[in-house]
């Protein structure tokens, strides 16, 4: 008999999206609305909103033919099931399953499973409460061969699973023959009926394979069901145990007939599965037949004995297991020590992207909103946040307790979160909501500053929506500390998560930075509270709908009630950043790309979903003025509140608002020119401006052109994604001279061809030209050496002439220009030589990062790297630095310029810089129990001190080191600086023994690299002897990835490239599914490489 294939299993259609704004299935919301949102009732943060009856999601059509349920074959993590008929004792006929796989195992008479294996052949089954289905039978495949049974595998294309159908006994010869004439009378019967099915009882998505993503999306969840509500019970266990139980109710709708039920689930323990009946059921109810785990596609899968009924709404009930991890991932374990020196182990979360499956079985995917319910059972002397207010809380027995949460809003699962310690907490009432922080008791004084700032950060939002027609408001929010958390924090709706360095704030003992990252922090996580909470990306290719609109808002928040910090400087200067990484080839488009494997998911949090989508959002919204743009923004809230959006609907959101405000066809095409360029494709274009001199007397005619920035000029720009739009860009390029005056608000040319000719005024010969005046505009641009020339000689003659930003942007374009070519190294040298009269923070910022990364290219050539210190060091550095840097009496901005210049002058040998660390660091090893160090300054002072102390300063170091100072990880790092062979085998002792941790000591020593040989050597050799360790504490190939790349980043060698690319091969299962990653490290150090035989020459005449 050869196998059936059911093309519906295993491929699903396109999902059509509902009409957002003419839904044939009208909610029973106001207009508008596509769910009801709840009144929060008083002192609860959320009521249960009345469950929407619209569908998100339309069912598909249906997926081919229907099979019976009886004798169904599925191959599964190296084994199949195969049910047959058989008759055992020779009397009533019975189903039996038969469990076929390739380890040796042993069955039972009576039906019954003992299987005698080594290990599990599922997780499901490795489960302690796994309870085989009835009548299940183990076989090895030779076993099964001496059944006789004819398996016909018949090759369908592009299908990978086939689903087979047997029916057999051994018996004798007769029966035999019987029953294959019966089995032919009921397939031709069967087959009639296929013919006339109208759904299917399995799932629409290949979930079984892992082949062609696009042939095969297993990464997706079906979408014949649609959770409505989840009652979730958590019991965790600390010390000793570490684990936790769980009970969750899923309520779903059902709206495709189905006959399986798909979830996402991962490391959870399921040990019971059950189904009961809600409303709209009027048939009987399918009851559980099986029920296992796919790990490698982390999905519970459940099949039933009946389809489910289209629109009607079911409970599944699921008991399952877990264990507190000690990543920070799901639900996992952190701790904190206290000042008694005793440590406090607590319960935290992540879910974001793809954790709440490792918490719950769930519908793990940002478009399946529901509502949820949460109980937290938990020791008595702890106490339990969640996403919202506690209802109400009972005593149980042992010690323990039991909270009740109110229902949320509608959301994604990402945003769950659960928080169980021992931390105290302080509340303020801003604008009717209340701000709840907690923290260590003991560390509760330095969460004054985020606590001071959170009013003018909530009210900056609640002004900009007041006026929105949404039933929505936030009576209480908590914001906690997560000690390990990966991210900087997270916005889960009503339980924002920080990491200490983002929250905590000791003034006089903390860098000036931590200041900033504190404000960014909470500005960016309180504006997902609408963009991200509310309004949500309907798949994670759109991430930029959440995080390019967080930085956005929280610039306009900041930049608001803090203009003192420059913030259209620091998020320029950040963004800067996002185009290192859209230079590779295997950048990501802002929109719409394609995230495959749940692996590659977190591969889109990258600079190109934050950085750049803002300045992408900024240019867009300066095309359709402040005005228009935040009206849309408003309309989007309103029309999409409590569901999802994608990238093509904010489009179009834009458009509908400009044309409701006026604006005409012509200028609706350039609009949407822009967006859809800028948003679909990778990288970024270099503009070139060249001028034509002779024609001055009719204005000033400027040739533009524009091509495709690259790390490595001669890289094929299609090797990773092939652009919709050929690689050119509408550009908005604004024209600011230095007669002008209209800087300020410059002339703005759309360029939309590879080449463009435009008269940008009357300019004299003398006067510069700049092409990207504001910055912005995500682009490079290049000029004509003259203009070049006069740029250099305005900004030595009167710098002030040219805005700060500018300044920012030309300091970054001609170093970065050079770095594959476009424009000479000498160029960029000689117009950092007026960084001697610059006094702004971020311009140097920038002008530190290039001579640092030109620094770091030669720090393994004696020659070169001596020329290009005294270059620095002689006629940039010396003229700026004052030993009154050190006093720290300058304003708060001209502090952080003064830590960089602190910081070259130490890192070039400044004999002034060199006496006053030395000075600084002998009244420490005086005072040992006295650090009179400034903190802006301690990891300078340290390795300056070290590389040219002797054996005592050295001596003193590891004393601090061993003993666990508070300066351990800045200590180890300054120990990279003395550039001695007895050091660097002291701390490669030290990382063998596992006396420095790789996740938290060696995080500092990358730093090193930058600086110091030995720091680089350090790294690569804690990666080659202890790879392991990296890969227990990050199991994301993606966070391996992350590691990696920050480690090799400056490598510039062929003999570096050769064994990255031979450890990348040896290491190879490590880095499943993010080979685009592993792409962007090759062109990386190709990229130095090129950039070193560009530069050797010139650096070394210097």
């Amino acid at each position: 008999m050869s196998c059936l294939i059911n093309r519906g299993f295993l491929k699903s259609p396109k999902m059509e999206r509902r009409n957002r704004r003419h839904s044939k299935h009208q909610p029973s919301t106001p207009t508008n609305h596509r769910h009801q949102p709840p009144t929060p009732p008083t002192n609860h943060r959320h009521q249960p909103p009345t469950p929407p009856t619209n569908h998100r999601h339309q069912p598909p059509s249906t997926h081919g033919p229907a099979l019976n349920n009886d004798n169904n074959h599925v191959s599964n993590n190296g084994r199949s099931c195969i049910r047959l008929k058989s008759s055992p004792s020779g009397e009533t006929t019975t189903d039996i399953d038969y469990i076929i796989t390739d380890q040796s195992l042993s069955t039972s008479a009576g039906g019954e499973a003992t299987p005698a294996m080594t290990t599990p052949t599922s997780s499901a089954e490795a489960s302690p409460g796994y309870v085989p289905p009835k009548n299940t039978k183990y076989m090895t495949g030779d076993e099964f061969e001496t059944m006789n049974l004819q398996v016909d595998f018949k090759d369908k294309g592009d299908v990978d699973v086939r689903i087979c159908r047997y029916r057999s006994v051994v018996v004798t010869l007769s029966v035999i023959l019987f029953i294959l004439t019966t089995l032919l009378i009921f397939l031709a019967i069967y087959l009639g009926l296929l013919q006339n099915q109208s759904s299917s009882p399995l799932p629409d998505t290949d979930y079984l394979t892992g082949t062609d993503p696009e042939l095969s999306p297993w990464y997706r969840l079906p979408s014949n069901l649609l959770p409505l509500h989840y009652d979730v019970t958590l019991e965790v266990r600390l010390h000793p145990q570490f684990n936790f139980n769980g009970t969750v109710v899923v309520t779903m709708e059902c709206l495709l007939a189905t006959g399986y039920i798909v979830l996402n689930s991962v490391d959870l323990d399921v040990t019971s599965v059950t189904l009961t009946t809600g409303d709209h059921v009027t048939h009987s109810l399918p009851a559980v037949v099986l029920f296992y785990l796919d790990s490698d596609n982390e999905l519970l899968v459940v099949e039933l004995d009946e389809i489910l009924e289209e629109t009607g709404v079911y409970n599944l009930t699921i008991e399952y297991s877990g264990v507190l991890g000690t990543g920070s991932d799901g639900l996992f374990v952190s701790s904190y020590e206290t000042r008694y020196t005793r440590t406090e182990y607590y319960v935290a979360s992540q879910c974001q992207p793809t954790a709440a499956r490792r918490i719950l079985p769930c519908f793990d995917e940002p478009s399946y909103k529901s509502t949820f319910l949460t109980t937290l059972i938990h020791d008595s002397d702890y106490r339990a946040v969640s996403n919202s207010d506690i209802d109400y809380t009972s005593r149980l027995d042992n010690h323990r307790e039991s909270d009740r949460f109110t229902v949320t809003y509608p959301m994604s699962t990402y945003l769950l979160a659960f928080h169980v310690s021992k931390m105290a907490d302080r509340s303020v009432t801003i604008a009717d909501t209340q701000f709840t922080v907690w923290a260590p008791d003991d560390a509760m004084s330095e969460t004054d500053y985020l606590f001071s700032k959170a009013s003018d950060v909530l009210q900056f939002y609640f002004t900009l929506f007041t006026d929105i027609d949404i039933d929505y408001s936030i009576d209480n929010t908590d914001n906690v500390v997560v000690h390990g958390l990966h991210y900087h924090a997270m916005e889960n709706w009503g339980l924002v998560t920080f990491d200490p360095s983002y929250y905590f704030y000791r003034e006089n003992d903390v860098p000036l930075s931590t200041l900033k990252n504190i404000m960014e922090a909470l500005a960016h996580e309180y504006a997902h509270y609408w963009m991200g909470n509310l309004v949500t990306l309907q798949w994670w290719n759109d991430l930029w709908i959440n995080e390019g609109f967080a930085v956005y808002l929280s610039y306009k928040c900041l930049d608001s009630f803090q203009p003192e910090f420059q913030w259209e400087s620091h998020f320029l200067r950040s963004s800067l950043n996002a185009m290192k990484a859209d230079s590779l080839s295997s950048s990501h488009p802002i929109s719409g790309g394609a995230v495959t494997y749940t692996q590659y998911i977190p591969t889109v949090f990258s600079p190109v979903s934050y950085r750049k989508s803002y300045s992408v959002i900024r240019m867009i919204s300066d095309f359709l003025s402040e005005t228009t743009f935040n009206n849309a923004l408003k309309s989007v809230l309103e029309e999409f509140a409590y569901d999802n959006i994608d990238g093509d609907e904010l489009i179009q959101a834009w458009i509908e608002q400009a044309r409701m405000e006026g604006m005409d066809d012509a200028s609706v095409a350039v609009f949407e020119l822009v967006a859809n360029t800028w948003l679909k494709q990778i990288g970024y274009p270099v503009v070139t401006l060249i001028r034509n001199y002779s024609q001055l007397s009719q204005g000033s005619v400027t040739y533009i052109t524009q091509q495709k920035y690259q790390s490595i000029a001669d890289t094929d720009p299609n090797q990773w994604f092939t652009s919709p739009y050929g690689y050119v860009w509408s550009i908005p390029v604004r024209i600011c001279t230095l007669r002008s005056d209209n800087c300020d608000d410059p002339a703005v040319f759309y360029i939309n061809n590879a080449s463009v000719t435009i008269d940008v005024g009357e300019v004299t010969p003398t006067d510069w030209v700049l092409g990207n005046a504001g910055r912005l505009g995500f682009y490079r641009v290049n000029y004509d050496d003259t203009n070049w020339g006069l740029i250099i000689d305005g900004l030595k003659s009167d710098y002030e002439d040219i805005a700060v930003v500018d300044r920012i942007g030309l300091v970054s374009d001609i170093f970065n220009l050079a770095k594959n070519g476009i424009v000479s190294i000498s160029k960029a040298l000689l117009l950092a030589e007026y960084l001697v009269d610059e006094t702004d923070y971020y311009v140097w910022s920038v002008a530190d990062s290039e001579i640092q990364y030109i620094s770091a290219l030669f720090n393994d050539d004696n020659d070169v790297s001596s020329a290009f210190c005294h270059y620095i060091r002689d006629d940039i550095i010396e003229p700026v630095y004052s030993d009154f840097y050190w006093l720290r009496n300058s304003e708060f901005m001209e502090q952080y310029k003064e830590k960089v210049v602190v910081g070259l002058a130490c890192h070039f040998n400044l004999l002034s810089c060199v006496e006053t660390t030395l000075s600084l660091y002998h009244e420490w090893m005086v005072s040992p129990d006295r650090n009179n160090v400034d903190p802006q300054y301690r990891a300078d002072v340290y390795c300056t001190a070290l590389r040219n102390g002797g054996t005592e300063e050295i001596s003193f170091a590891w004393e601090k080191v061993l003993e666990g100072a508070v300066e351990r990880a800045e200590l180890i790092y300054a120990l990279t600086c003395t550039n001695t062979a007895s050091v660097q085998s002291d701390i490669q002792a030290m990382i063998d023994s596992g006396d420095i941790d790789v996740n938290v000591d060696l995080a500092v020593l990358e730093g090193a690299m930058y600086r110091t040989l030995v720091g680089d050597e350090l790294m690569w050799y804690s990666v080659s002897t202890r790879w392991d360790k990296y890969t227990d504490s990050n199991d994301s190939p993606n966070a391996l990835v992350d590691r990696l790349s920050s480690i090799v980043d400056k490598y510039h060698t062929d003999a570096d490239l050769s064994k990255v690319l031979s450890f990348i091969e040896t290491h190879a299962d490590d880095f499943l599914h993010v080979e685009r990653r592993l792409a962007d490290i090759d062109e990386l150090i190709s990229a130095n490489i090129n950039t070193v035989s560009l530069y050797r020459n010139v650096v070394a005449s210097l």
